[in-house]
């Protein structure tokens, strides 16, 4: 354990300038072992371009969430209708027919 006592406690800055040069390290270690990591993705099995899937049908239709199912769901909580049992029936619908189609 240091001997140093800090800044508010009458040390002075020598403890914040080690902490100060260790968060500049680990920043630098980080930034630098990214970079590696990357650089060997690239080589290996190589970054995609977006204009390589600007041909493909459907990507306009592409979305990290299903929003029209939410929006059903969010109705149905909405509304206040219906028992537990048949939120849960219409959550399961609501997937069953968003896996089909």
């Amino acid at each position: 354990m240091t001997s140093d006592a800090g800044v508010f406690y009458g040390g002075g800055g020598s403890l914040l300038w080690k902490q100060i040069v260790a968060i500049l390290a680990v920043g630098a270690f980080s930034f630098v072992l990214t970079w590696i990591i990357a650089k060997a993705v690239d080589v290996v099995v190589g970054f995609t371009d977006k204009e390589a899937y600007a041909d493909v049908p459907g990507q306009e239709e592409e979305r990290a969430y299903d929003f029209r199912t939410a929006e059903r769901l969010d109705a149905l909580a909405g509304a206040g209708r219906g028992t537990d049992r048949e939120t849960l029936d219409e959550i399961r619908r609501l997937l069953r027919e968003h896996r089909e189609g």
